[in-house]
C-alpha cells in the first residue's frame, strides 16, 4: 500500500464510469473537489486503482485482521453504494490485477476501514494536487 504501488490500467481495462470514479474518490475523501463530468481518464484510472488496491490489501490482511476487527468492533466502511462497482470491477478483472484476493473473495468483496484510511493517507497529496492544479501524479 505504498504511495507509488497503485496499479495502472490500459484503456481497455477500465470498467468504471466517471460517476463510479467520483463515488470511489468520495469513499476515500469526503471532499472530492472535482465534478464527475470533469474527471479525466487518468482520474478514473486512479480511482479504479484505489478500489483494486483496497480490496486486495483487505484480503492480504487475512484472518488475524478479521479477528482483530471483530474483537475491537472496527466495522468496515459502508460499501452499499460501492458494492455494485466492486462487483463490476471483480467481474471484469484479470487474474494478474490481484496479488491476494481470490476469485472466491471477489464474490463478496470487502474493504477494511484500516485499509481505506491508509490508502486515503498515502494518496491524499496526489488528490489534493489534482484538485488544485488539474494534474494527477502518483
Amino acid at each position: 500500500m505504498a504511495g507509488s504501488d497503485l496499479r495502472r490500467f490500459a484503456a481497455a481495462e477500465i470498467v468504471l464510469t466517471r460517476e463510479d470514479a467520483y463515488a470511489v474518490i468520495r469513499f476515500f475523501w469526503n471532499d472530492v473537489g472535482v465534478l464527475p463530468e470533469a474527471f479525466t481518464d487518468a482520474d478514473v484510472n486512479f480511482a479504479q486503482g484505489l478500489l483494486v488496491e483496497a480490496v486486495d490489501a483487505t484480503y492480504a490482511m487475512g484472518y488475524v485482521q478479521i479477528v482483530f476487527d471483530t474483537f475491537f468492533m472496527k466495522v468496515p466502511r459502508d460499501l452499499n453504494n460501492l458494492f455494485g462497482m466492486l462487483k463490476k470491477v471483480a467481474k471484469a478483472s484479470a487474474k494478474h490485477w490481484w496479488r491476494h484476493a481470490t476469485e472466491k473473495d471477489l464474490a463478496d468483496p470487502k474493504i477494511y476501514e484500516t485499509v481505506r484510511m491508509t490508502l486515503a493517507r498515502n494518496f491524499r497529496l496526489s488528490w489534493e494536487i489534482r484538485k488544485q492544479t488539474g494534474e494527477l501524479t502518483y
